[in-house]
């Protein structure tokens, strides 16, 4: 009876905790976007603030060179899009059972 008694006053947090459901999906979805897409979007962010700082300095009379940091930000934000799309098309494959 004591035997009994002891297993049952066992505390369960010396057991391994269960993953919850969807966890290793969860956490892979956040790799995904935590590695790859972030940076892109920071370049892209920053790509953009530099343009718009050339447009100011434009309209200030300042020497500027609008057209060239355009094109740089255009291109940046495509390229950032394309990119983002794969990762969200490669989020939303399905997945084989190993």
């Amino acid at each position: 009876m004591r035997a009994a008694r002891r297993q049952k006053s066992r505390s369960p947090l010396r057991e391994m905790p269960v993953r919850n459901p969807g966890q290793s999906l969860e956490e892979e979805l956040q790799n995904l976007i935590e590695e790859p897409l972030m940076p892109l979007i920071f370049v892209a962010a920053y790509v953009v603030v530099l343009a718009l700082l050339e447009w100011w300095r434009w309209f200030s009379s300042r020497p500027p060179q609008p057209i060239l940091m355009s094109v740089i930000a255009v291109l940046t934000v495509l390229y950032v899009t394309y990119s983002c799309a794969d990762l969200t098309a490669s989020a939303h494959a399905p997945r084989g059972r190993h």
